[in-house]
């Protein structure tokens, strides 16, 4: 068969690079198909589609340092749970995690609660990087976690934080982004 693009070469099993945009950016992925002896014009066959799809995907996962698809599988498997169990363990629907696992993009909310429930090391950086403090505004205790966003929000609202103390005596500072 002759190439459709070209017109000089023929099309021959093979593996292609093919461009596509997903999320509004253009990736490049090797797939199998008939591929152009000339031009490299790629055919996929629609079998190959869920797996381009996913390749994408796992792309922009990666763009984006979101966990991809493989890396959900294998921290669901190392806690040896089906999906379901997983899904119950995270306290979302089972179809959620097949969607992930087959290429669907989480949410960064939902990646964040991945790696919070999958890994004890990340779970405690999270921890550690919230500073529960304790102040009085006005003779109120407050306690606040006090991240970037608040201290920025704060500010915004043109609060003078810069006088406050926490009770071991440190200023209120914000936390490292």
């Amino acid at each position: 068969m002759n190439c459709f693009a070209c017109n000089k070469g023929t099309m021959e099993l093979g593996t292609g690079a093919v461009a596509r945009e997903f999320k509004g950016r253009c990736y490049s992925v090797e797939v199998k198909g008939e591929v152009c002896s000339c031009c490299g014009y790629t055919i996929i066959e629609g079998s190959e589609v869920p797996k381009l799809m996913r390749q994408l995907a796992d792309l922009h996962r990666e763009e984006e340092k979101l966990l991809t698809s493989a890396q959900i599988q294998s921290r669901r498997s190392d806690l040896r749970m089906t999906q379901q169990e997983f899904a119950d363990y995270l306290r979302v629907g089972v179809a959620s995690v097949k969607r992930w696992e087959n290429g669907q993009v989480q949410e960064k909310a939902m990646d964040e609660l991945i790696r919070i429930k999958t890994d004890a090391e990340y779970a405690g950086r999270i921890r550690d990087s919230l500073s529960s403090t304790v102040f009085s505004l006005d003779g109120i205790q407050l306690c606040y976690a006090i991240s970037p966003q608040f201290y920025d929000l704060s500010k915004s609202m043109n609060l003078d934080l810069s006088g406050l103390e926490c009770p071991n005596g440190s200023e209120l500072m914000p936390l490292a982004a």
